[in-house]
């Protein structure tokens, strides 16, 4: 349902994103996990992810892609990290140290 409606509308409305945040976000907290992240840091870079298919929504075109997007968005958020943390800008645990904005 919400996938559907944000594909269709090029936007997206409130109920439809609680929708997608409700189905999404434990898939992708479960995703940073394995990657290696603490709980804290993964539900933080889930809500990013989040925060991005907010602002893009009206990128999508094709709602069969959806999950495939949004799990590139989040390969690309967590390189974001690695890539901070191997030139030096996060301190201690990068991981942990690491902030997107």
């Amino acid at each position: 349902m919400g996938v559907q409606a944000i594909a269709h509308s090029g936007s997206i409305s409130e109920d439809t994103f609680a929708a997608v945040f409700h189905v999404f976000t434990p898939q992708l907290i479960s995703f940073f996990r394995a990657r290696g992240c603490e709980q804290p840091l993964s539900e933080d870079l889930a809500q990013e992810v989040m925060l991005i298919v907010y602002r893009k929504a009206a990128q999508i075109r094709d709602r069969t892609l959806f999950r495939a997007w949004l799990f590139k968005v989040a390969r690309e958020i967590d390189k974001s990290m690695e890539k901070n943390w191997r030139y030096g800008k996060a301190r201690a645990n990068p991981r942990a140290a690491w902030r997107p904005f």
